[in-house]
C-alpha cells in the first residue's frame, strides 16, 4: 500500500465520519429539545403536586403515624410533598426519555424505560397501601390500647405495639 492509498483511504473516512456527524446531529438536536421541554414540564408538575399536596394536609396525618418517626429517626426525608413532588418529576422526565431515545435511535434503551414506566403504578398502589395500612394500624393501635387499659391490663401499650406492627407488616407485604 502506497501513502497516496493511505491518504485516499482516511480521507475518505474522515468524509464518512463527517457526512454521519451532520446526518445524525438533526436527532440529536431533537432529543435535546425533547429532553429539555420534558425537564421544564416535570419540573413545572413537581411545584403542582407539592403545593397541592401541601395544601391539602395529608402531611400531619403522616407525620402522626409510627412509620413515619421511625423514618425520621433514620435521618429520612419524610415530607410526603416533596418525595410526591420528586417522584413526579422523575416520571415526566423518564416519560420524555423515551420518545428521545427513540429519536437517537436507541430502541433497547426505550424498551427498558418503558419497562420502569409499565412498573410504576404498582409502586403507586404499594405506598398507598402502606399510607392507609399505617393509618389503619395506629387506629387498631389506639383501640387495643385503650380496651386493655379499661379492663386494667398492664400489657396494654404491648399488645398496642403488636397489633401495630403486625398490620404494618400486612400492608408492607401486601
Amino acid at each position: 500500500m502506497t501513502i497516496k492509498d493511505w491518504s485516499t483511504t482516511t480521507s475518505t473516512a474522515l468524509r464518512d465520519s463527517w457526512a454521519r456527524i451532520i446526518n445524525y446531529l438533526p436527532n440529536l438536536i431533537g432529543a435535546l429539545v425533547i429532553i429539555v421541554i420534558g425537564v421544564l414540564i416535570a419540573n413545572l408538575l413537581k411545584w403542582v403536586v407539592t403545593r397541592l399536596i401541601s395544601a391539602t394536609g395529608i402531611q400531619r396525618s403522616f407525620d402522626d403515624l409510627q412509620f413515619a418517626k421511625t423514618i425520621k429517626s433514620a435521618g429520612l426525608n419524610s415530607n410526603l410533598a416533596v418525595i410526591s413532588g420528586e417522584f413526579v418529576k422523575w416520571v415526566v422526565i423518564i416519560l420524555f426519555l423515551i420518545p428521545s431515545a427513540s429519536v437517537l435511535g436507541l430502541p433497547q434503551v426505550s424498551d427498558v424505560l418503558d419497562g420502569i414506566i409499565r412498573y410504576l403504578p404498582n409502586v403507586g398502589v404499594a405506598v398507598i397501601i402502606v399510607f392507609f395500612g399505617g393509618l389503619f394500624a395506629e387506629f387498631i393501635g389506639h383501640v387495643v390500647r385503650a380496651t386493655g387499659a379499661s379492663f386494667g391490663s398492664q400489657t396494654a401499650n404491648a399488645l398496642s405495639a403488636l397489633s401495630r406492627y403486625i398490620i404494618y407488616v400486612f400492608a408492607i407485604l401486601s
